[in-house]
């Protein structure tokens, strides 16, 4: 504690007292700083001289904790004295004690005035008063040459900061830019390629046959074959070299369309006439639906005539067996449809095929990658008409595009195209297939694959696949009753195709014949192994490969009619891989639980074996030939033949016992299965 006034009033001298220049009522008499730093009288104390004799002091920030003592110099009534002091810049009002003394706390740093006066009461204070100016200085960190270099370290930081954001993004621009330049490049290097690849094969086609006629010496009559070769691969070169053509106008603002009222039933059934003869030597059946009157469209006849192409090409390219043309009238709008059931667009493709360059390549075979600029010109076309196209397709269920126009005016009007009348037969999709079994070919040799498609394509479906994740996949997308399959493949071999295929619950039904050079006999126990239903060697005899095609596939017939048509052959009978065992003998577990409840469902069934109504129907269905439906009363009803045999009870009690309603149905039901009623069943048995 510092005193700023030693003596004090001890030492108090009257004559002093009036010889003050303020002749004060009230003086003050010590000052106590609160700073055990500080010593007294020493060179950090802020009074110079006696506080009495001061006007102002300096207070450091460590100093800011204080006491100010005060005495008055009249002891009149000094009972009743009262002490009233306020300090200016801190308190806002008077402070009243009777004891004479004001203590301040941390006060902030500022200049303030203390003064002090004497009173009775509130209204009754003394004129004279003490008073005393006070500065307490801020801190040396809170000072003006440390706030002006936290300004100056401040704006440092922030152009700092600054710079080292504009370098990261002028970095990210430069990245992005290098990317998009990579991709550019990219894409025209694919455009590229593509284009070689289009243009090779139909040179390579136009050649062969060109040489072939050089070398001969007939007549010209004798290499028809050859020359509709050269012509159907000269126009390919021509329709690749239009396309990029067209793809150069457009983008350059150079394709000029005339947009008038157009008839398009006429025009699609133009184009359907053309595409029909190229559907039918790929096997696709192309069908076209069209109102019976004529519909105009405000279009561009010959822009038109490319959009409906190109799509109908792309749809022949990718389907699996057909191609649909629609159209549909409504108030304002025409909406053509073309649809097909190929491979489909995945989500995330589906948003990028109408860019420049871009092909999907996903389960797509190499011949049916494009140049991929033909959608991009269905896209402009399509929008400089003031139309639009939407896409619907997900992967194996086909794509659809809908392109729409403006509806035109209903009479007619002159467009450079001739009226016509749309004939009314038009070619109606067929109820069945033509070929019952389909075969599924995996080799990555195109001309053994081409070679066994020519060996089995009159007698059987057949799908196509150049590798054994392709041959996969295309099991879930179409229904395939036999596999033949090369075993030296990239990625997955045949041998883990045959593994896979066994393994798989959904597929372990589908015989697998292994065709290969290799002929070791460790490498054919590996492929007996695993689960391959015949192991046929490289040169092989054609008619012996077809043989054990048919073979097999009879041979799985007849097991699953005599299961169905003898009341006592097992249902294991039919099984064909251990998989498929396993999953036999849980359904006739399952269906003997439940055997005399009437109310056992498929629905039940399939849940009870954790597969899903579809699944469970498929599998059913190829495992055993019938519907899950027919599965469950064949399996009541040779449950029935067993108790009958064993005489387990009447014809009546054994149909309840088997979940039958009535014994009159059961009988029936009986009779049509096995070709004799009950009662002759038992006869028989017995004898």
């Amino acid at each position: 504690i510092i005193f700023g006034n030693i003596n004090g009033l001890n030492a108090f001298d009257p004559s002093r007292m009036i010889t003050n220049e303020q002749d004060p009522d009230i003086i003050l008499t010590d000052l106590l700083i609160f700073n055990r730093s500080v010593k007294i009288n020493s060179e950090k104390s802020p009074l110079k001289k006696e506080i009495r004799y001061t006007k102002r002091i300096t207070l450091k920030h460590r100093q800011s904790a204080f006491s100010i003592r005060f005495a008055t110099l009249s002891f009149i009534n000094s009972i009743k004295t009262q002490y009233f002091y306020k300090l200016q810049g801190f308190d806002k009002n008077w402070n009243k004690v009777k004891y004479p003394q004001a203590t301040y706390t941390n006060l902030p740093a500022g200049n303030y005035k203390f003064i002090v006066k004497t009173g009775f009461n509130d209204n009754d204070l003394s004129q004279k008063e003490a008073t005393l100016e006070i500065k307490v200085l801020a801190p040396v960190m809170l000072s003006m040459p440390f706030i002006l270099l936290y300004i100056i370290l401040l704006i440092s930081l922030c152009i700092y900061g600054y710079e080292r954001v504009r370098k990261n993004h002028e970095n990210k621009i430069k990245q992005i830019n290098l990317e998009n330049e990579k991709a550019l490049y990219d894409s025209k290097m694919k455009l590229y390629t593509n284009i070689v690849h289009e243009l090779r094969t139909p040179l390579t086609l136009i050649m062969g046959p060109l040489n072939l006629i050089m070398k001969g010496k007939g007549p010209v009559s004798d290499y028809a074959s050859e020359l509709g070769v050269i012509k159907s691969n000269s126009k390919r070169l021509l329709d690749l070299i239009n396309s990029l053509m067209d793809y150069r106008k457009i983008k350059a603002g150079g394709e000029n369309l005339k947009i008038g009222k157009t008839d398009i039933c006429f025009i699609l059934l133009q184009i359907y006439n053309r595409f029909k003869i190229s559907a039918e030597l790929k096997n696709v059946n192309i069908y076209i639906n069209l109102p019976d009157e004529n519909c105009y469209a405000m279009v561009d006849p010959e822009a038109f005539t490319k959009i409906i192409s190109n799509l109908i090409s792309n749809a022949l390219k990718f389907t699996s067996s057909f191609v649909k043309i629609s159209l549909v009238k409504t108030e304002d709008r025409l909406d053509i449809t073309v649809e097909d059931n190929g491979i489909g667009i995945s989500r995330e493709n589906q948003s990028k095929i109408f860019e420049a360059f871009y092909q999907v390549k996903e389960n797509t075979p190499s011949d049916n990658i494009g140049s991929g600029v033909g959608l991009v010109i269905v896209k402009e076309l399509v929008y400089k008409m003031n139309g639009t196209i939407k896409l619907d397709s997900s992967p194996c269920k086909g794509a659809k595009f809908i392109v729409s126009f403006q509806n035109g005016e209903t009479e007619e009007e002159e467009t450079g195209l001739p009226s016509s009348h749309i004939s009314k037969e038009l070619p109606q999709e067929p109820d069945i297939r033509n070929k019952i079994y389909t075969i599924l070919i995996t080799e990555d040799n195109t001309d053994m694959r081409n070679y066994l498609k020519t060996l089995f394509d009159k007698d059987y479906e057949i799908i196509t696949a150049t590798d054994g994740r392709t041959a996969y996949e295309k099991l879930s997308e179409r229904k395939t009753d036999l596999v033949i399959s090369d075993i030296m493949m990239p990625g997955i071999d045949g041998i883990e195709l045959c593994k896979k295929i066994k393994t798989n619950i959904e597929f372990s039904h589908i015989p697998v014949i292994l065709l290969t050079a290799k002929v070791d006999p460790v490498d054919k126990i590996e492929g007996y192994r695993n689960f391959a239903d015949a192991y046929i060697e490289k040169p092989f005899d054609e008619d012996i490969l077809k043989t054990q095609v048919k073979s097999i596939i009879l041979n799985r017939e007849k097991l699953k009619e005599n299961f169905i048509k003898q009341p006592t052959s097992l249902i294991s009978s039919i099984a064909s891989s251990d998989a498929d065992k396993t999953f036999l003998n849980k359904i006739t577990s399952i269906i003997n639980k439940n055997i005399n409840d009437p109310s056992f469902s498929v629905d039940a069934l399939a849940s009870d074996l954790c597969m899903g109504r579809s699944n469970f129907y498929n599998k059913v269905k190829a495992v055993s030939g019938t519907t899950p439906n027919e599965l469950l009363k064949i399996m009541r009803l040779k449950n029935a033949a067993l108790l009958l045999a064993k005489r387990k009870g009447n014809i009546n009690e054994i149909s309840y016992m088997v979940g039958f309603s009535s014994p009159s149905y059961f009988a029936k039901c009986f009779l049509q299965q096995f070709g004799l009623n009950p009662s002759e069943y038992m006869k028989k048995i017995k004898k």
